[in-house]
């Protein structure tokens, strides 16, 4: 294989996916945000700096893009994470908000109005086509994407779904991966944590432009 993708949104499991991942020996950064990485994207480079270190990337970015990194990066793998949607939708709301925090809806509005980090704006509204929150949004966008992947990759064995949250690990991934079971349990809370604060020390120092 070339390099894995995860292409579930975010609240899916995307970060034990990521942890999973590098404990297999597959060089995983989860959510990406150098700006290199999101000046690339969104002018429509799919060719990234990130992928020369890293052997897989997970979370949105990849999320509007996996057919143009199916093309840029031939014989790659694809993992979509799936959950159930009332659980998903909780997550996501609590998560992005206007149920994050306190004050009402339209103070919710305006803060997320007022938000100055472009790049995540940017990629947010890319994936959700919007900025704030809205139950009827993100089901549609979350009905829309796991049947566009599914009908891109028909026919294709490049492509694994896995619902993390309701306990699919390791049985599912590693044959996906062509790799033995680890004798060790799925990686998940404060471990998932600490693996992407350390890479994304790492990630800090071996590209300069990142945040």
């Amino acid at each position: 294989m070339n390099k894995v993708f995860g292409i579930g949104l975010s609240r899916t499991g995307t970060k034990g996916l990521a942890t999973a991942l590098d404990i297999l020996g597959v060089k995983t950064m989860h959510f990406p945000d150098t700006r290199d990485t999101f000046k690339l994207l969104s002018n429509g480079f799919f060719r990234l700096p990130i992928l020369e270190d890293y052997d897989a990337i997970t979370d949105i970015q990849t999320v509007p893009f996996y057919p143009q990194f199916d093309e840029e990066y031939p014989n790659s793998k694809f993992i979509l994470t799936v959950r159930d949607m009332d659980a998903w939708l909780e997550s996501t709301r609590t998560h992005f908000g206007p149920g994050k925090g306190k004050g009402s809806e339209r103070e919710n509005r305006k803060r997320f109005r007022a938000l100055k980090n472009l790049d995540q704006n940017w990629l947010r509204a890319a994936v959700y086509g919007t900025l704030v929150w809205d139950r009827s949004v993100y089901r549609h966008v979350y009905n829309k994407h796991q049947a566009a992947v599914k009908d891109y990759f028909k026919g294709r064995d490049n492509l694994l779904v896995m619902n993390v949250c309701a306990g699919e690990g390791w049985e599912k991934l590693c044959p996906f991966l062509g790799v033995d079971i680890p004798n060790r349990s799925w990686p998940r809370g404060a471990e998932c944590d600490r693996f992407v604060k350390r890479s994304k020390r790492e990630e800090s120092r071996r590209h300069p432009l990142c945040k």
